[in-house]
């Protein structure tokens, strides 16, 4: 059973009925295992995507925007890496709101945002200043 909730002064409240109905299913006195994840904000991937255009945009290196979020991805560190009988084959991992929660989500944006700063020879600020044209 999946939740939407926040904790006010230490309780759980649930954010929508729905959820209201699922938790008043859970039977007092009885012990439950419990994941707690931060939901993905969909305006932060935009503002992720914004970046990616943005740098695209400012290139000459890539003719494919998937291409460049890709090898960003992979410069940022986020791959992971299979031993095949020819050698090692690097993949970047799937952004995909099932595959991480927006914790990692923001590890990852802070991580590329490096890298793209390095990539344009740019600060941070600059970039933030530009990436609301793309938004």
């Amino acid at each position: 059973m999946k939740l939407i909730v926040q904790i006010i002064n230490s309780k759980i409240i649930p954010l929508y009925n729905s959820d209201y109905e699922k938790l008043s299913k859970i039977r007092p006195g009885v012990e439950y295992q419990i994941e707690i994840k931060q939901p993905r904000n969909v305006l932060f991937l935009r503002k992720f995507y914004a970046l990616m255009n943005l740098t695209f945009d400012n290139q000459e290196h890539f003719d494919n925007l998937d291409s460049m979020r890709k090898w960003l991805q992979m410069k940022a560190g986020y791959y992971t890496e299979t031993i095949t009988p020819t050698g090692v084959m690097f993949e970047p991992k799937s952004i995909s709101f099932a595959s991480m929660d927006e914790l990692e989500f923001n590890e990852l944006y802070q991580r590329v945002m490096d890298q793209v700063c390095e990539f344009l020879d740019t600060t941070q600020e600059d970039i933030l200043e530009n990436i609301v044209n793309f938004m």
